[in-house]
């Protein structure tokens, strides 16, 4: 209840005030109400939405002062976002509204002045992590953890990573992320946003080989839900009619999101593509709807892009350790032969 309460609630508002970007927060709302996730206190919700406040006002800054000269402010962005990638001192939704900050920013929609854009996104965030934070303790207050859930009520996490994980970790979401983030400020692709913030997001999870698998799955669900729910939508075009069905779907959703199945990163994936994809149908209005088949490729292209470029990283180490290895072994090997001609 906690976790479809809590996303409807939000998308209704995003879809009622929202804005610019609007549309990414009731997708990045349902890691505050994930599985394993502890309820925020009133000292981590001024933290992350201080964090939100400074890390959007150093965006704006930043582009606004040093846009114009390439070669420095890429960099500089290379720098923020690898350091962002690597601490371990930050939650992975505070993570996310850092990186949006700073990627968002420079790429911006519907040709707008890069400055003005910032400003514009800079309220966005800010207003929308103020509500994100104030629904979720609300919905956490509605639909408190019981004193015996054994399950859910802690997140479930192995042994802390140690310094050289989180950099090898680090290096991999950067090689797999930049590459997009030049592509995206080079050609600005500001109409097509979403995708380089859903790379950014999907690229933040675990990526390992069932991850990626579930991440596919997951997404060809979403695409399929979204075109039904959207179809129905435009079939009865009543605001009420929207929240009661993304209710009973967020209520299925989170059904199978706090079971006990092997699939549950399936449908998290599932139901997060249909929140991001029908956010930005309704907020974009006709235009986005028109192209809701176009999205939803676009987002299993991202998909498959970030899945891939891991798939391939993972290769490349697996190779490298190989040879290594054979290089070790063949030199074992010589070292053995020359004690046997000393003895």
């Amino acid at each position: 209840m906690r976790y479809a309460l809590g996303s409807t609630i939000i998308m209704g508002l995003a879809t009622t005030f929202g804005s610019e970007l609007a549309y990414i927060i009731p997708m990045l709302s349902l890691l505050f109400l994930a599985p394993g996730m502890r309820p925020p206190t009133q000292y981590d919700g001024l933290v992350f939405l201080g964090l939100v406040v400074v890390s959007t006002t150093a965006g704006l800054l930043f582009v606004h002062f040093f846009y114009e000269y390439t070669w420095f402010y890429l960099p500089v962005l290379a720098g923020i976002l690898f350091l962002i990638y690597y601490t371990a001192r930050l939650t992975l939704p505070v993570k996310i509204f850092l990186l949006l900050s700073f990627l968002a920013m420079p790429v911006p929609m519907y040709n707008m002045d890069p400055s003005k854009w910032a400003s514009a996104l800079l309220m966005t965030l800010v207003a929308g992590s103020f509500f994100t934070l104030l629904m979720v303790l609300f919905v956490y207050a509605l639909f408190p953890d019981k004193k015996d859930a054994p399950q859910y009520a802690v997140q479930q996490t192995g042994p802390a990573p140690t310094a050289e994980d989180r950099f090898s970790r680090a290096v991999d979401i950067f090689l797999v992320t930049f590459p997009v983030v030049l592509a995206y400020i080079f050609f600005q692709w500001g109409n097509s946003l979403l995708i380089l913030l859903y790379i950014v997001v999907l690229s933040m999870l675990p990526s390992g080989h069932k991850a990626g698998i579930a991440k596919l799955i997951g997404n060809i669900m979403g695409g399929i839900i979204t075109i039904l729910f959207y179809e129905l939508i435009v079939i009865v075009p009543n605001f009420l009619f929207f929240i009661l069905l993304y209710l009973g779907t967020a209520l299925f959703f989170g059904r199978k999101v706090y079971s006990e199945q092997k699939a549950l990163p399936v449908y998290k994936t599932a139901f997060s593509t249909l929140s991001l994809v029908i956010g930005e149908a309704i907020l974009e209005g006709d235009q986005a709807g028109a192209e809701i088949g176009i999205r939803i490729l676009e987002v299993f292209g991202a998909v498959v892009y970030v899945v891939g470029s891991f798939a391939l990283l993972r290769m490349i180490k697996t190779y490298r350790k190989h040879k290594k290895d054979q290089r070790a072994k063949a030199l074992s090997t010589i070292n053995q032969g020359i004690k046997r001609k000393k003895k």
